[in-house]
């Protein structure tokens, strides 16, 4: 895990990130972790996917014993997708044109653009 990669505020297997420095995180007892040593939650996690708030769904024409997914509406355009594979989870967004989220400030886009791509956004002088 990178630095660049935490958020105050986010939630990972030592506890929620309260602030960042120097290679470290300092979780919300005051114990610092060594980033290169965080260990993220995984989508894999059920308690932690109803947590924040997941619901789940059945797919179409299931049985309760068959496949389900788990879905997180955002807002009105916006809604966060968890399908399970094998020993795996993965994260779709689902996102409606007409109800689209509106960003007014660079640092909004700069993360949003990090979250979609795992990059970050380029900064120029011209």
């Amino acid at each position: 895990m990178e630095a660049n990669e935490l958020r105050i505020g986010n939630n990972l297997d030592g506890g929620m990130v309260s602030s960042v420095q120097d290679g470290y995180y300092t979780n919300q007892e005051g114990l610092s972790v060594l980033i290169r040593d965080a260990k993220p939650i995984l989508l894999t996690n059920i308690d932690w996917r109803k947590r924040v708030g997941f619901k789940k769904r059945l797919y179409e024409k299931s049985k309760p014993s068959e496949g389900c997914y788990y879905v997180l509406n955002v807002n009105k355009g916006v809604s966060l997708i968890i399908e399970d594979g094998e020993d795996y989870a993965y994260l779709d967004i689902e996102i409606s044109i007409n109800d689209i989220v509106k960003y007014y400030s660079v640092h909004e886009v700069q993360n949003l653009y990090y979250s979609l791509n795992k990059k970050e956004l380029c900064v120029t002088n011209y």
